[in-house]
């Protein structure tokens, strides 16, 4: 029986890092690489090696996913490692996204691992592995990064619970969550609505977020954070109000974090009388900053 590894999105970015190491790996016999662009499907073949099976999907078609459950159940693998890290966003507001792209970013990043994983558990065993790429955005909402923030919050919170299911079964699941990368996820998520993200700190390579990924898993973790201040901020989110994440995450790209703070204290107020009574506190509150 062939011990494989399944890697989504793997033809760039962080996972084309998680293919280079897998296929590295002497126990691996295939790294099964899926993505939608053969060409670079094809470089991956070249750059690391014949053990490399290019797959080219697209995972938000269900009637190629269906073709791929075929291809499992027709060859009967062994799968050591599947790691879901195909995914997509755009930048700028939720009513200026079209519609198409927002339902695609929750197909790739939200169905589509749900399919994959599966369609793929069955092939699993003991000492298997499943890493779901999350992101540092799904611990806070964020305004002009919406539909992507709440996708990868879904990721999060499916991995978990996924972790404690399969516990029993001996298959450690991780949700990776790292900061900006330099990736083409990038420039592919930009457009040229206002207000938009254009503010990427902090940011890094994808080569140390997946050593760290894969060693992580292989630890049996649920979660894997690289960078002390992408753990910081994780921290951050989870001691502090949503309210306050999210006009500092304002301020962070520019924009008037006290405007945002100002909606957030006038929320909630009974009266105009108490509405001025808060802003009236809020301008003294800068007037001795």
């Amino acid at each position: 029986m062939q011990k494989i590894a399944i890697i989504t999105g793997a033809d760039s970015g962080l996972g084309r890092e998680y293919t280079q190491r897998i296929a590295e790996d002497p126990n691996i016999d295939e790294v099964w690489a899926l993505a939608k662009t053969p060409a670079r499907l094809q470089r991956l073949v070249q750059d690391f090696g014949q053990r490399i099976i290019p797959v080219q999907i697209d995972l938000t078609d269900p009637g190629q996913l269906a073709d791929f459950h075929r291809r499992l159940t027709a060859e009967q693998p062994q799968i050591f490692w599947l790691i879901n890290n195909a995914g997509s966003g755009k930048f700028g507001p939720f009513e200026k996204i079209k519609t198409l792209d927002a339902v695609q970013i929750v197909d790739l990043n939200c169905r589509a691992v749900i399919a994959m994983t599966s369609i793929c558990l069955p092939y699993m065993t003991a000492g298997s592995h499943i890493i779901n790429t999350a992101s540092q955005a799904a611990f806070q909402p964020l305004p002009y990064f919406n539909v992507y923030a709440a996708s990868k919050a879904f990721i999060d919170r499916f991995s978990m619970a996924l972790a404690v299911e399969l516990k029993p079964r001996g298959i450690a699941v991780t949700s990776v969550c790292p900061c900006w990368m330099r990736t083409p996820f990038i420039m592919k998520a930009k457009t040229n609505t206002h207000p938009s993200v254009t503010r990427l700190f902090p940011i890094t390579n994808p080569a140390p977020v997946a050593q760290k990924a894969l060693a992580d898993s292989r630890k049996g973790k649920s979660h894997s954070i690289y960078g002390i201040l992408t753990q910081i901020s994780c921290w951050a989110a989870k001691l502090l109000s949503q309210n306050l994440i999210m006009m500092l995450w304002l301020m962070q790209q520019g924009y008037s974090g006290r405007t945002a703070f100002q909606r957030i204290c006038l929320r909630g107020a009974r009266s105009e009388k108490e509405s001025k009574t808060r802003l009236k506190s809020l301008e003294m509150q800068h007037d001795c900053d």
